[in-house]
């Protein structure tokens, strides 16, 4: 189709614009309206060297309250993300919506009892 690998849409210009390669690695490339008319969400996820992950796995029931504490052992950048798990595309029953989710940011200290 439109962009694939064979595709006759492709110079040897905009290739080497794009930075495109021939490896069979998964990268695949579309037209701008094709893009728009497929997704409607885009996550970007920024990793670098040294990082660490944790994720946790939980389920919380309806007007339910949950914390969890973390320790910081050394100051630097941390992002937390909060996500919800949907059926990409289900529309039975009228779908799926997310649920509102509220996160408190506090900062503990010993002495503040």
């Amino acid at each position: 189709g439109d962009w694939g690998a064979a595709s006759e849409l492709w110079t040897h210009r905009l290739g080497e614009q794009l930075g495109r390669t021939q490896r069979d690695d998964g990268e695949f490339w579309m037209s701008w309206h094709d893009f728009l008319c497929r997704f409607n969400v885009v996550d970007v996820c920024k990793v670098h060297a040294g990082w660490q992950a944790l994720s946790l796995d939980v389920t919380f029931e309806a007007n339910s309250r949950c914390a969890f504490e973390l320790e910081v052992e050394s100051t630097g950048p941390a992002y937390l993300m909060a996500l919800q798990r949907r059926k990409r595309g289900d529309t039975s029953s009228g779908g799926y919506w997310y649920l509102d989710f509220n996160v408190l940011l506090c900062e503990w200290r010993e002495d503040d009892g």
